[in-house]
C-alpha cells in the first residue's frame, strides 16, 4: 500500500512537463500527494518551477538516475513527461526503484520497448499508466461500455481525423521534434505518435471488443508525407484492420492552414456515434435512441487522469490506460513507418504561412483540408480519393511484428 499521502517525483518540468507539474502541485496543495523529488536538468531556465517545488519540501536533482537511486523504495509514483526516446528507459528505471509510473504518451517509441515494459511491470509489482488523457474521462469509458454491450450492434468502422497547424518554432523547440532517431535511439516523432496520438489511440480503444482493451491491428495501410525538411512525417493517412474486423481510418497533419479539431465517427450495424474534441458525444442507436454528452476539454481530462492514478495507488481495480492498451497504438504507428517510405510533398502544392505578425513560418499543403474531408467522409485513403499529390499506400501485415524495424 502507498504511503499517506503518496510520495511522488517528477522527471522534467519544461515543455509539456509544466502541465504535469501544475497538476501535481495542485494535488499536493490539497494534501493528496507529497512531492518528494524532481529532476530538473535546466535549473537556470526553470527557477520559478524549482522555487515552487522547493516550497513543498521536494529535493531537486540534476539527473534522474541520481534521483531514483537516492529515493529508491521511497516513491509511490514517478511522473515522466519527457521526450519520446526517454520514455522506456525512464519507466524501467522508475519501476526498478520501486515506484509506479505515469508516463506521457506514447509509452515508448518501438514495439520492443513496449514489450519490455509489459514484461517488467507485473514482475515489479507496480503499475504503468500512460498519459492518453481522453481515455480516463468517465464519459468516454461509459460510451465504451455501451459499445461493448452492443448499443451500435456490431462495429464496422471508425474514422478519425485531426488537423493541427504547427510552425517552425514547434519543430525547433527541442532536439527530437520531427526526428526518427536521436543519439542512436528511436524517436519516431510524428502527428500519429505525438500531438494527435490521443485520438488514434482513442479510436483503437473504442474499437476494442472488451471494456478495458483496445482493438489489435493485424493489417495497416499507410501514406506518410512531409511538407517540411524533417526526418519524419507531418501528414498521414492510415487505415488499419483489427483482429475483430473493425476498420480504423485516421488522417492527421501539422501542415494545414487552419485547425480542424479531432473527431471520430463510429459506424455499427445498429447505429452511429460521433465523438468530437470540440462538441463531445452524439450517438444514434436503433436500440437505445439518441444520446448526447458535452465536450469536457483537456483540463478536465487531465484532472480525471490524475484522480484515477491517485485511486489506482490504493485500489488495483481502478482502470488506467496501461501498457496493453498503449501497445496497440505503437504497433499501428510502427507498422505505418514500416509499410511505406515517407514522401516529400511536391513544391508546387506548398505555400508558406505565418500566424500573426512576425510569427514563425509554416509550410502549408494547398487545399489539404477539403482533400482530407473527402477521404474522411468515405474511409478512403488520400490517393484513393483523388488527391493530386498522393501516392499509393504501402500495406503491411502486423501478425508477426516482433521489433521495429521488422
Amino acid at each position: 500500500m502507498p504511503r499517506t499521502p503518496p510520495r511522488a517525483a517528477i522527471i522534467g518540468v519544461s515543455g509539456y512537463g509544466k502541465i504535469y507539474l501544475e497538476m501535481l502541485l495542485q494535488y499536493a496543495a490539497r494534501g493528496d500527494f507529497e512531492i518528494a523529488a524532481a529532476t530538473v536538468i535546466n535549473r537556470a531556465q526553470e527557477r520559478s518551477a524549482c522555487a515552487a517545488l522547493e516550497a513543498t519540501g521536494a529535493m531537486i536533482y540534476g539527473d534522474y538516475h541520481e534521483m531514483l537511486e537516492a529515493q529508491a523504495g521511497q516513491l509511490d509514483l514517478v511522473l515522466i513527461p519527457t521526450g519520446i526516446h526517454w520514455h522506456a528507459r525512464m519507466t524501467l528505471a522508475a519501476l526498478a526503484a520501486g515506484a509506479n509510473v505515469l508516463v506521457e504518451k506514447p509509452l515508448a517509441a518501438t514495439v520492443q520497448d513496449v514489450r519490455t515494459i509489459r514484461e517488467t511491470a507485473p514482475a515489479s509489482g507496480r503499475f504503468v499508466a500512460v498519459g492518453f488523457q481522453d481515455i480516463y474521462l468517465e464519459d468516454n469509458l461509459a460510451m465504451k461500455r455501451r459499445l461493448v454491450a452492443g448499443a451500435l450492434g456490431r462495429l464496422r468502422r471508425i474514422r478519425g481525423r485531426g488537423l493541427w497547424p504547427r510552425d517552425d518554432d514547434y519543430y525547433a523547440r527541442n532536439d527530437w521534434a520531427g526526428r526518427i532517431r536521436v543519439g542512436g535511439e528511436w524517436v519516431l516523432d510524428s502527428p500519429l505518435a505525438n500531438a494527435l496520438a490521443h485520438f488514434l489511440n482513442l479510436a483503437l480503444f473504442l474499437a476494442g471488443g472488451e471494456a478495458e482493451r483496445s482493438a489489435s491491428p493485424v493489417l495497416v495501410e499507410a501514406e506518410l508525407y512531409r511538407a517540411r525538411p524533417i526526418e519524419s512525417y507531418d501528414t498521414a493517412a492510415v487505415r488499419a484492420t483489427a483482429r475483430n474486423g473493425v476498420e480504423i481510418c485516421f488522417y492527421a497533419s501539422h501542415s494545414c492552414a487552419e485547425a480542424t479539431e479531432p473527431e471520430l465517427q463510429i459506424e455499427g450495424d445498429g447505429g452511429t456515434a460521433v465523438w468530437s474534441a470540440a462538441a463531445g458525444w452524439r450517438m444514434h442507436s436503433a436500440r437505445e435512441g439518441e444520446t448526447s454528452l458535452p465536450a469536457r476539454g483537456e483540463t478536465q481530462a487531465r484532472r480525471e487522469m490524475f484522480a484515477r492514478i491517485l485511486r489506482r495507488l490504493h485500489d488495483p481495480r481502478t482502470f488506467v490506460c496501461g501498457p496493453e492498451i498503449a501497445a496497440e497504438h505503437i504497433l499501428c504507428v510502427n507498422g505505418a513507418h514500416a509499410a511505406t517510405p515517407i514522401r516529400d510533398i511536391p513544391p508546387a502544392y506548398l505555400e508558406t504561412r505565418r500566424h500573426g505578425s512576425g510569427g514563425a513560418a509554416q509550410p502549408v499543403i494547398s487545399g489539404l483540408a477539403p482533400q482530407v474531408e473527402r477521404a474522411f467522409a468515405t474511409g478512403r485513403l488520400l490517393h484513393e480519393s483523388g488527391c493530386p499529390w498522393a501516392s499509393p499506400a504501402g500495406k503491411l501485415s502486423l501478425e508477426n511484428f516482433p521489433a521495429f524495424p521488422p
